[in-house]
């Protein structure tokens, strides 16, 4: 296993060796307190928040001559030397993604050496203002899948039978998934599902009509990207999983019409913010999104607009924590209602954060 450093589009192991990494694998310190109330015993306990973080890295240099060391120097200075922010890629080679965070350097580069010596030992300090390294992909939906020979495929009512049950495919349909294993290869294909109960999936095109007792998997696409889910069902439940380390508080929901008074709930961030607030973390639009309409929240702004840039923010209203939306790390188990239920859209996309 390796692990490579980039900072502003250059690899900081390309001036020397990277001989040292402090707080890279530790956590970012809290800030803010318990409250005090007075004549009362002890505290209140107040979820914490945390603080921005800074990572130390030593890097020694050698170089062939003494011109060419202090030319390494100079290019390290005009990197790190920039007055803003830049990207701080963590790559490591086992790892399923890339990591990264916008930092900037503080301080100087404690650089050590010896007169005419032809090797230096520099110390950069990165601070970044927001804690968290983030994957460079977005979090995928769950996948699910099965394995049978006890499958058949209906070429007029669109479906797949499954004996002794098809797995938790959404009951609202909406979701891509791939059909592999069957005999006759149009059924080698990727379907789109309309709905689905315990041993019957029904698709939005007909299959190549099957008779049971061919090796079929069948498996929703684990791709990740936008996580999108029709809402013909109110209540409608589905996961979403966060995979990092930390809580995702910033994410970005699309609503697209027609949709009436939809109210998205964690169930599974309920009571998460221990005295401040209670109950589940929820968001609702409290009006109407036509067909072809839409509106984007952005968690990390606290904005709404439609899809000609209207704010319309006034229409939002949330509980359950200071963030229009929370996903913790795990799964959360997700409940959208709506008035009207038939073809709309609720999509969530955040890339997840990793302490």
């Amino acid at each position: 296993m390796s692990t490579h450093w980039i900072f502003g589009g250059v690899r900081l192991d390309s001036f020397g060796a990277v001989t040292l990494l402090d707080d890279y694998l530790d956590m970012p310190t809290k800030r803010s307190d318990n409250i005090t109330i007075p004549l009362l015993d002890g505290r209140v306990f107040a979820k914490k928040y945390f603080e921005q973080r800074t990572m130390l890295f030593g890097i020694e240099v050698f170089k062939e001559n003494v011109p060419d060391l202090e030319d390494t120097l100079e290019s390290m200075k005009l990197l790190f030397g920039a007055r803003t922010q830049q990207a701080l890629t963590n790559i490591i080679s086992c790892s399923p993604g890339i990591r990264t965070a916008q930092a900037e350097v503080q301080g100087n580069m404690g650089v050590v050496r010896d007169i005419n010596a032809v090797s230096a030992r520099c110390t950069i300090t990165f601070v970044l203002t927001e804690p968290f390294m983030r994957s460079t992909i977005m979090a995928p939906r769950p996948a699910v899948s099965l394995t049978s020979k006890l499958i058949s495929f209906d070429n007029g009512s669109k479906e797949i039978r499954c004996t002794g049950g098809c797995g938790i495919f959404n009951a609202g349909g909406g979701e891509t998934i791939y059909v592999s294993g069957a005999s006759h290869p149009a059924n080698n294909a990727t379907w789109t599902t309309a709905s689905a109960t315990a041993n019957k999936i029904v698709l939005t095109a007909s299959p190549t009509t099957e008779a049971a007792g061919n090796n079929i998997t069948v498996c929703t696409h684990l791709i990740p990207g936008p996580i999108v889910q029709k809402i013909n069902l109110s209540p409608t439940y589905y996961p979403i999983v966060n995979p990092g380390t930390a809580e995702e508080c910033k994410p970005v929901i699309k609503l697209t019409g027609p949709l009436t008074n939809p109210k998205i709930i964690n169930l599974t961030a309920a009571n998460y913010y221990g005295g401040l607030f209670t109950g589940y973390v929820w968001v609702g639009y409290m009006s109407a999104i036509l067909v072809g309409h839409y509106v984007v929240i952005n968690c990390a702004n606290f904005t709404a607009v439609d899809e000609t840039g209207a704010n319309v923010v006034g229409n939002i209203v949330h509980s359950g924590a200071p963030s229009f939306m929370v996903f913790l790390p795990g799964n959360n188990s997700m409940r959208v209602e709506d008035d009207i239920a038939t073809t709309g859209l609720v999509t969530v996309e955040f890339y997840p954060p990793y302490l």
